[in-house]
C-alpha cells in the first residue's frame, strides 16, 4: 500500500512520441502554475475520490477519503489508511491489525505525496496542452505530462483534467510505462480551508493500541 498515491505507482496506455513533445506549451504551463498557486492559498484540503485501475484482464475501482494540509495527509483505500505528518508516515491495515511506521523518504520516486498531483509538473516533466472537454456541464482542460527522461519515471503519461472555472483537479490518470495498466484518480468532492480536529495526522503506534506495531523509522 505503500505506493497508492504514486500509483497519486498509482495516479490510457499513451504511446504518443515523446520526443515531438514541447519542453513548456505556453498555455499548458499557464493553466498549471493558476492550478499550483489556488492549490498551495488553501490551509487544508479534503476530498472524496474514487481510484480505477484497469488493463486487459483488470478493471477495479475504490472509494477513498483524503484530508491534506501542507506536507501533512491522510487517506483511507483498500482497508489501509495512510497518515503522513511530514515526517514519518504510519500505514493502518484495518484487516491485518498491523501498524507499520516509516520516515519520509523525499528522494524514494514511489513515496509521493498528494499534495504532489498538484505540482507535479514543476520537475522532470514536460507539457502540453492537449484540449478543452465538456463533462457534466462543466469544461475540463486537458493537459498531458511525460518524464522529461524516460527512466527516472514508472509513468509513460500523465494526464491531468483540471476544471476550467475554479481551477480545481478533477481527475489524474497515470499510464504505467512497462504495463497495460492505468490507474485512475477522479475527485469526486472537494471541500476547502476546514478546521483539522487535533490528532488527524497522528503518527505513532497508540493510533491502534490493540494492533501489532512495527516502527521502522530507526532502520537502516
Amino acid at each position: 500500500m505503500k505506493k497508492l498515491f504514486v500509483s497519486f505507482s498509482i495516479f490510457a496506455l499513451g504511446l504518443s512520441v515523446i520526443s515531438f513533445v514541447p519542453q513548456k506549451d505556453a498555455k499548458a504551463e499557464e493553466i498549471l502554475k493558476n492550478l499550483s498557486s489556488k492549490s498551495k492559498s488553501y490551509t487544508s484540503i479534503k476530498a472524496d475520490f474514487t481510484y480505477s485501475v484497469k488493463s486487459e484482464d483488470i478493471d477495479e475501482k475504490r472509494d477513498g477519503k483524503l484530508i491534506l494540509s501542507g506536507e501533512k495527509y491522510r487517506y483511507n483505500l483498500f482497508g489501509v489508511i495512510k497518515i503522513c505528518d511530514g515526517k514519518s508516515i504510519a500505514e493502518v491495515n484495518e484487516m491485518d491489525e498491523e501498524i507499520i511506521l516509516t520516515s519520509v523518504n523525499y528522494n524514494d520516486p514511489d513515496e509521493m505525496s498528494p499534495k504532489d498531483m498538484f505540482t507535479i509538473y514543476e520537475k522532470g516533466f514536460k507539457y502540453r496542452f492537449i484540449k478543452d472537454i465538456t463533462e457534466n456541464g462543466k469544461t475540463l482542460h486537458v493537459i498531458e505530462l511525460y518524464p522529461e527522461v524516460e527512466k527516472d519515471s514508472p509513468y509513460r503519461r500523465i494526464t491531468l483534467d483540471i476544471d476550467k472555472d475554479d481551477l480545481t483537479m478533477k481527475r489524474v490518470e497515470f499510464s504505467h510505462k512497462t504495463t497495460s495498466k492505468v490507474f485512475t484518480f477522479t475527485i469526486n468532492k472537494y471541500e476547502f480551508n476546514s478546521v483539522i480536529p487535533a490528532g488527524t495526522f497522528k503518527v505513532d503506534c497508540s493510533i491502534r493500541e490493540n494492533f501489532d506495531c512495527d516502527d521502522q523509522r530507526g532502520a537502516k
